[in-house]
């Protein structure tokens, strides 16, 4: 009887502060919307994507249409305070490549992502290993040809999106990370991604 632990008001302020999908971002289509990511800025106002997952699961996609070449790199800033989440760009070829950050696994490790239905379309690789760090601005830059090339094989020819992923389904838990300064580099340009 009542509201048992706040649903009703939460529920209430949820529906009552409209989408928080931030802006020129939309959620992967068959994984559906959700309330995990919001806009919020960092340190020294620059753009910032958080995102707090609690046993649950989203995928956030930015369009892009850039060549995909030997000079093609993604550089980016994230605040992982809770592990679960990662950055991932997908190619004109259907695949995307997927760096994370593990608890576990050695730097550069990588495999084929092991659910079903991602199986032969995503790649994980852990780019970041074990807790020190955790809860600090962490810069990262990775050559996206050069690195499908050593995980995935002949690369394709454009870079179409790049995504952000929220999974905590499998633990049950908490997962929090912030995203900011995305950048795609291809030549001598520089792509804003966020």
């Amino acid at each position: 009887f009542g509201d048992v632990d706040n649903r009703l008001s939460k529920e209430i302020i949820r529906i009552e502060q409209g989408s928080t999908t931030p802006l020129g971002w939309s959620y992967l289509w068959n994984i559906g919307p959700s309330d995990i990511y919001r806009d919020r800025s960092s340190a020294g106002d620059t753009a910032c994507i958080h995102c707090h997952t609690n046993g649950n699961t989203g995928i956030l996609q930015k369009v892009v249409d850039l060549p995909l070449t030997e000079s093609s790199e993604i550089s980016w800033r994230w605040c992982i305070h809770q592990l679960a989440l990662s950055i991932a760009v997908e190619f004109d070829n259907g695949r995307d490549i997927t760096y994370y950050w593990s608890s576990t696994l050695a730097f550069e490790t990588g495999y084929d992502c092991p659910l079903p239905n991602w199986k032969g379309k995503e790649y994980h690789v852990v780019v970041r290993s074990g807790e020190q760090g955790l809860g600090q601005w962490q810069n990262e830059r990775r050559n996206l040809y050069k690195d499908y090339q050593r995980y995935m094989g002949e690369p394709p020819a454009r870079i179409k999106k790049v995504w952000l992923i929220a999974n905590s389904v499998f633990q049950r838990n908490n997962a929090s990370c912030d995203y900011s300064d995305i950048v795609l580099h291809h030549d001598n340009e520089t792509h804003q991604v966020l």
